[in-house]
C-alpha cells in the first residue's frame, strides 16, 4: 500500500469492499475500456492484479489499473486504466502506473495497447511509454498503438549495440600469429638426459 497525499494506492483481492466499485466504474466506461465480464474482473482481483486509488473522503475508488502478468515473457500487460471522470488531470494515472513499476522489477516492460482515435498519445508518453507500432484495431477503419515501458533489464538487443562498439579489433600478420600461437619451447630434462 501506497500512500500519496490523500490518495492511497492499493491491491486488492476479490474479496475487497472496493471490487464492486471498481466493476461499476469498468462498466460505465465501456465505451474506451471495451465489454469486460464480472467474472474477468474477479478473477484478476483473485491473482490481485487490480491496483485502485482511494481517496479517504469517497466510500469507493476513485480509479483503478487492471493487469495481466505473462511469465513466460516476463512482461506486465495493462488491459485498463480508468480514473473517475471528476478526479482526472490530478496525477492519479501516474500513481497507480508508478506503483506497478514498483511491484513489477523482476518484469521486461509493461505494455499496453491503445486506440489512436482516443488521443492518449501525450498521457501515455507523459507516463514513460513509447509508441512502437500501430495495428489495425477490431473496430473497422480504426487503428491500434502498442505502447511499451521498458524497466531496464538488459537483452539481447539491448547490449547489441554496446558490444559492437566495444570489440577491440587488431591486425596481425600471419607470420607471427603462428610464431606466437605455435612456438614450443624445448627444455631440456637432465634427469632422464632428454629434452621434452
Amino acid at each position: 500500500m501506497t500512500e500519496s497525499g490523500q490518495i492511497t494506492i492499493e491491491q486488492i483481492d476479490e474479496q475487497s469492499p472496493h471490487l464492486p466499485t471498481v466493476i461499476a466504474l469498468g462498466d460505465a466506461h465501456k465505451k474506451t475500456l471495451s465489454f469486460f465480464p464480472k467474472g474477468a474482473f474477479i478473477e484478476h482481483a483473485a491473482r490481485r492484479q487490480i491496483i485502485v486509488a482511494l481517496e479517504p473522503h469517497q466510500t469507493g475508488c476513485i480509479g483503478y489499473l487492471l493487469y495481466k502478468a505473462s511469465h513466460r515473457f516476463k512482461r506486465i500487460t495493462i488491459l485498463h486504466l480508468c480514473i473517475a471522470p471528476l478526479h482526472r488531470g490530478k496525477g492519479i494515472a501516474r500513481k497507480l502506473v508508478n506503483y506497478l513499476i514498483q511491484i513489477s522489477k523482476d518484469y521486461t516492460g509493461i505494455g499496453l495497447t491503445c486506440r489512436r482515435d482516443y488521443n492518449l498519445q501525450d498521457m501515455w508518453s507523459s507516463l514513460g511509454f513509447v509508441a512502437q507500432y500501430d495495428k489495425d484495431a477490431k473496430t473497422p477503419a480504426k487503428e491500434n498503438t502498442y505502447w511499451w515501458l521498458d524497466l531496464g533489464h538488459p537483452n539481447l538487443f539491448s547490449t547489441a549495440a554496446e558490444q559492437r562498439y566495444s570489440k577491440l579489433c587488431v591486425v596481425i600478420d600471419a607470420n607471427i600469429f603462428f610464431d606466437l600461437c605455435c612456438s614450443i619451447r624445448v627444455i631440456p630434462c637432465k634427469s632422464f638426459g632428454r629434452s621434452v
